[in-house]
């Protein structure tokens, strides 16, 4: 849809600029004929007022004159007499003439370095001749023109002339037009002066000059320029205080003015460089110093303090890779535990199809089966939390609808919380609300919160499950009243291996809020958990898409 809008905008097409410079021409040359003619009739050179009536005829040409108001007209042949009888349709030919012109000048100005298929302003091939040729050989061209000019209407105007004058200002006209064209293009690409031959000139003078003073060393440097500062102001002020002379001074302050500035200038680098080497001591490594437009020995020392706060941040990272390890390698216990635990309860789950008929054993069976699950689903959540909290797993963040997720989940889990007395409330608005998120492992974190709810709610209460929006935010809140009492901190129960029922009776492994945590920070939201008395309260907050 937006490379259509492109193609159709006028600007861009080369057709369009092509009438565009030929009507400015043509309707440029149309209003300097009107004011022309205009200006030829109403001037006293062809008018003059008087009060007696008199007729004169010599060949071909005659005056009359009327008494009073109206006027005198000599030499009425060829275009004077056209411009004569149509004066007053001139003027309004002329005025919309001018405005059609003015309206092509505007459009070709907004045009100017604009191509098809592409909003970036591109220089087009008159743009790239140097300004310093184009702009004299404007000029040139268009002198001449208003010589031509001048040179048709110097003596008696007729139709031939006029005709030709029209023509070569049509040509001024185009002269002008291209030359404000590539102007404006050149200052949309910012190539108006260094597209030149004096900017290219100067610098390549300056690259070669900068190349000769970076071979000799930096104290040679200063030594020679401050030598030839010495004797440059010993020289002027020798002459100023024998001969005088105002422009001596003036000369003596600008210099003694620039090393003044000079060394403003160096001490503000030298202090730019101070505050980074604080910063960083200060433990700030992502602190980068701005080089730009310093010296070469201040800019090679802040480029080393970068190199520094990089190796810095290298290193830092490199412990952090290391505490990651160190979540891999239990990850990988806890595969090679999740291995026999398989085979353990694949087994029991075959003697639990035997037909055997001691009651003691197939208690004991039942022991281990159960335990051998527990010890299963721990595992598990132990691999997950490795896995959250380290960021090895994947994320494949979409467009999710949460309200979905939990009219879905709250069906799910309705029998299993009514089994164990709690009811469940879902509270939400009318219109779905969607955010960017990872539906599996979303799905997860509010698993986990409601299997948490089960386990610790306190039976013949309510759990409440609420999305809602706030501040441009999706907020999905579980709410419930524990069992136990929670005599515990919050950032402690967000710890591994941390249960608020310090007897376990209600079993679990500590990992569920946990692993909610780690995941939903994955997803690039954020967990929240408070607690008011009894009240367990969760909220999970996603950034809100409203595609």
């Amino acid at each position: 849809m937006e490379a259509k809008m492109k193609d159709n905008n006028l600007t861009h097409k080369f057709w369009a600029r092509a009438v565009a410079f030929c009507l400015f021409c043509v309707m440029t040359a149309i209003l300097a004929c009107c004011i022309a003619g205009v200006v030829y009739c109403y001037s006293k050179e062809w008018y003059k007022t008087g009060l007696n009536v008199t007729f004169t005829t010599e060949g071909d040409e005659w005056d009359y004159a009327i008494d009073g108001t109206n006027a005198i007209m000599t030499d009425k042949t060829g275009f004077k007499e056209f411009a004569y009888k149509n004066r007053n349709s001139m003027m309004v030919y002329g005025f919309i003439a001018g405005i059609t012109a003015l309206a092509c000048f505007v459009f070709l100005i907004c045009s100017a370095a604009h191509r098809r298929g592409t909003e970036d302003c591109v220089p087009l091939r008159q743009d790239k001749i140097p300004y310093d040729l184009y702009l004299p050989s404007a000029i040139l061209l268009g002198t001449g023109l208003c010589a031509m000019l001048v040179e048709c209407a110097a003596y008696e105007l007729n139709t031939v002339k006029a005709v030709a004058a029209a023509l070569i200002m049509a040509c001024l006209a185009g002269v002008f037009m291209a030359l404000c064209m590539t102007t404006a293009a050149r200052i949309k690409t910012g190539t108006l002066f260094k597209n030149t031959l004096i900017y290219r000139l100067c610098t390549g003078v300056g690259m070669g000059a900068s190349s000769m003073l970076s071979s000799i060393s930096g104290a040679w440097r200063f030594s020679l320029a401050f030598a030839g500062y010495l004797l440059i102001n010993a020289l002027l002020s020798y002459r100023f205080f024998t001969r005088g002379g105002f422009l001596t001074f003036l000369i003596l302050l600008a210099i003694n003015g620039g090393a003044l500035y000079f060394l403003l200038n160096m001490i503000r680098q030298m202090r730019t460089l101070s505050a980074a080497g604080q910063a960083m001591a200060n433990g700030d490594l992502s602190y980068c110093v701005d080089t730009s437009g310093m010296k070469r020995e201040f800019r090679e020392h802040g480029e080393n303090l970068n190199s520094i706060g990089r190796g810095m941040a290298i290193a830092v990272n490199e412990r952090m890779k290391s505490e990651r390890f160190k979540t891999e390698l239990i990850t990988n216990v806890s595969h090679d535990l999740k291995t026999p635990l398989t085979s353990i309860v694949t087994y029991i789950d075959l003697l639990q199809k035997e037909d055997i008929q001691d009651e003691k054993a197939k208690e004991y069976i039942d022991t281990i089966a159960r335990q051998s699950k527990k010890l299963k689903k721990l595992t598990e959540d132990l691999i997950d939390a490795s896995k959250a909290s380290s960021g090895a797993l994947n994320v494949n963040m979409e467009r999710v609808n949460i309200s979905e997720l939990l009219r879905q989940s709250s069906a799910e889990y309705g029998e299993r919380m009514e089994a164990v007395n709690i009811t469940p409330v879902v509270n939400m608005p009318e219109e779905d609300i969607y955010v960017r998120a990872d539906g599996r492992l979303l799905w997860r974190v509010v698993e986990n919160l409601l299997q948490n709810i089960c386990k610790h709610g306190m039976p013949g209460t309510r759990a409440y499950l609420e999305a809602r929006t706030e501040n441009g935010r999706a907020v999905v809140s579980f709410k419930n009243i524990s069992q136990q009492q929670l005599n515990i901190p919050v950032e402690e129960l967000l710890e591994r291996f941390v249960q608020g029922d310090e007897s376990r009776s209600r079993g679990g492994s500590g990992l569920g809020l946990s692993i909610a945590e780690s995941l939903t920070e994955l997803m690039k939201g954020k967990l929240k958990l408070s607690l008011d008395g009894d009240l367990f309260k969760v909220e999970l907050w996603f950034d809100e898409d409203k595609q």
